[in-house]
C-alpha cells in the first residue's frame, strides 16, 4: 500500500472506533462485550496502520536523503561543469529543481512531528537504554547531506526520572528556564537514524505477580508488581520502591517484558524499557537458587506450643495459606523454626542481662534458679552476720584487782544507782530489737 491510501485506512478506523466508543455507552450488557472485542480489534489495526504509515516516509524520506548526498556538486565531471558553466537555462532548471526537491524534503520531515518512536537514552550513571516516545519537532539545518545530519526533539511517553519527564510550562510556551537549567525535559535531542519502531505494551501479558511501570503521584514511572486483576481494566498495584499499594487503569500501567539472556547480546532484542528488563532478569535468574535458612539449634515444630492453648493461631494462618511444615512467606521460602524467646529478670539493666547472657544464664532456667538460690542464701547469712554482731559484747577477761573493786562498788552502790544502769541496759536491748525487726523485714521482702 501506498501512503495516501494507508493514510485514509486510518482515519477511516479512527471514525469507527469513536462510533463503537459512544456505542458503548448505550449498549446492554450482552451488546456490550461484543463491542468491546471489536473496538480491541481496532485498535490493534489501527495501531498497526501507523506503524506502517511511519514506516513508509521514513523509508521514503531515507532515499530522497541518499539520493541528494549521492548528486553532490563535487561529483560532477570537468565536460558536465563545462556544459553547466554555458547553459544558464539549464543552470536556473536545476536550481529550481534542487529547490523543489529541498521543499518535498521538508514536508517530508514535518509530516514525521507526532508520530510514535523508541528513542535512545542515556542516563547519569551511564547506563543506555531505548524508551517509548513522541517526535515533538525536527530541528531545522542548513545543509543536510546525509541522514546523519538531521536531528529530532523527542518527548518520553513513560519518564522514570525528572530529566526525562516533560516541562509542563515548555509546554506551554511559559517556562523561564532555558533547556539546560530547568530540571525538567524541553526535548530530548537525537539523531533521527537512531529511532527505532515504536512497541505497543501487550497487556494481555498483565496478571498477578507481574512486574510493570507504573505512574505514581509525581508524575514518574516505577517499578511496580501486579498485586490484583480487578473489574473494568483495573489492576491493584504494589509499588517496589514505596511499598504501597495503589488502584491503577490501563493508561498507568506497562507490562514490562522480561527477555531471556541468550537473547539480550542480539541487536533486535531491545525491549521495552531495557533498564529495568535487564534488572529484572538478574532478579528472576537469581530467585531460582532456593534459599535455605540454617537451623537455630531447636527441634521445636512451628506451633508446638499451641497444644497448650486452644490454636488460633495456627487456625489463622492456614486460612491465609500456611501449610504445616513449609517456611513463612508467600511463596514458602521463610523460615521453618520458631524463634524462641529470651526472658530476662525483671528490674535488671542491660548491662547485667547482657551479663547473664554471655554466662549462659538466660538459656538454662534451672542454672539461674541456683544461681538466684545462691545470692539469696548469701543474703541471708550476712544479715544473721550483722544481727549477731550487734548482739555480741566483747569479752574481757576481769583482773582480781578490779574484780575486788566491783564488788565493792556493787556492795556500796546505792538502789537509784542500780535502777539508773538497769535502765540503760533495757533502752539498749530494746534498740537491738528494733534494729532486728527491722533486718528480719528486709529479708523477708528479698526473699519474696
Amino acid at each position: 500500500m501506498d501512503e495516501l491510501t494507508l493514510e485514509n485506512s486510518a482515519k477511516d478506523y479512527e471514525c469507527q472506533l469513536n462510533s463503537i466508543k459512544a456505542a458503548l455507552l448505550i449498549a446492554d450488557s450482552d451488546t456490550k462485550i461484543e463491542l468491546e472485542k471489536l473496538s480491541v480489534d481496532l485498535e490493534e489495526l489501527l495501531r498497526y496502520t501507523k506503524d506502517s504509515l511511519f514506516e513508509l516516509k521514513r523509508q521514503r524520506l531515507l532515499a530522497q536523503l541518499e539520493a541528494i548526498s549521492s548528486e553532490s556538486p563535487s561529483a560532477v565531471s570537468p565536460e558536465n561543469e563545462n556544459i553547466l558553466q554555458t547553459n544558464d537555462t539549464s543552470t536556473a532548471d536545476n536550481c529550481e529543481v534542487g529547490e523543489n526537491e529541498d521543499n518535498d524534503m521538508v514536508d517530508v520531515l514535518s509530516s514525521i512531528e507526532g508520530s510514535k518512536c523508541r528513542a535512545p537514552f542515556t542516563h547519569e550513571w551511564g547506563e543506555h537504554s531505548h524508551h517509548n516516545a513522541v517526535v515533538l519537532s525536527v530541528e531545522p539545518a542548513a545543509n543536510i547531506a546525509s541522514i546523519e545530519d538531521i536531528n529530532v526533539r523527542v518527548m518520553f511517553c513513560n519518564p522514570t526520572n525528572d530529566s526525562m519527564k516533560p516541562c509542563p510550562f515548555y509546554l506551554d510556551g511559559n517556562c523561564k528556564f532555558t533547556d539546560t537549567t530547568c530540571r525538567f525535559s524541553h526535548g530530548h535531542f537525537v539523531k533521527f537514524n537512531d529511532l527505532n519502531e515504536f512497541r505497543d505494551p501487550d497487556f494481555s501479558s498483565l496478571q498477578r505477580d507481574s512486574k510493570c511501570l507504573a505512574k505514581f503521584t509525581d508524575g514518574l514511572w516505577y517499578k511496580a508488581t501486579i498485586e490484583e486483576s480487578l473489574e473494568d481494566s483495573k489492576f491493584s498495584v504494589k509499588y517496589d520502591q514505596y511499598r504501597n499499594i495503589e488502584i491503577l487503569g490501563l493508561e498507568d500501567i506497562v507490562p514490562l517484558e522480561i527477555q531471556n539472556a541468550s537473547s539480550s547480546d542480539s541487536s533486535d532484542s531491545e525491549d521495552f524499557n531495557d533498564d529495568f528488563d535487564n534488572s529484572l532478569t538478574n532478579i528472576d535468574n537469581n530467585e531460582t537458587k532456593p534459599f535455605v535458612w540454617p537451623s537455630n539449634g531447636t527441634t521445636e515444630q512451628m506451633g508446638e506450643w499451641e497444644k497448650h492453648t486452644k490454636g488460633i493461631g495456627s487456625k489463622l494462618m492456614a486460612k491465609m495459606g500456611y501449610v504445616l511444615g513449609s517456611g513463612l512467606g508467600k511463596n514458602g521460602e521463610g523460615i521453618t523454626k520458631p524463634v524462641e524467646a529470651t526472658v530476662f529478670p525483671a528490674g535488671k539493666s542491660l548491662d547485667k542481662c547482657l551479663e547473664l547472657k554471655a554466662k549462659g544464664a538466660l538459656n538454662n532456667p534451672a542454672k539461674r534458679k541456683r544461681m538466684l538460690r545462691k545470692k539469696r542464701l548469701k543474703e541471708k547469712k550476712s544479715l544473721l552476720d550483722t544481727t549477731l554482731l550487734l548482739l555480741r559484747k566483747p569479752y574481757v577477761q576481769p583482773s582480781t584487782s578490779k574484780e575486788t573493786v566491783h564488788n565493792v562498788n556493787v556492795k556500796t552502790s546505792t538502789t537509784r544507782n542500780l535502777n539508773f544502769q538497769s535502765m540503760k541496759i533495757g533502752e539498749e536491748i530494746k534498740k537491738v530489737e528494733r534494729q532486728l525487726q527491722h533486718l528480719q523485714q528486709s529479708l523477708n521482702r528479698n526473699t519474696k
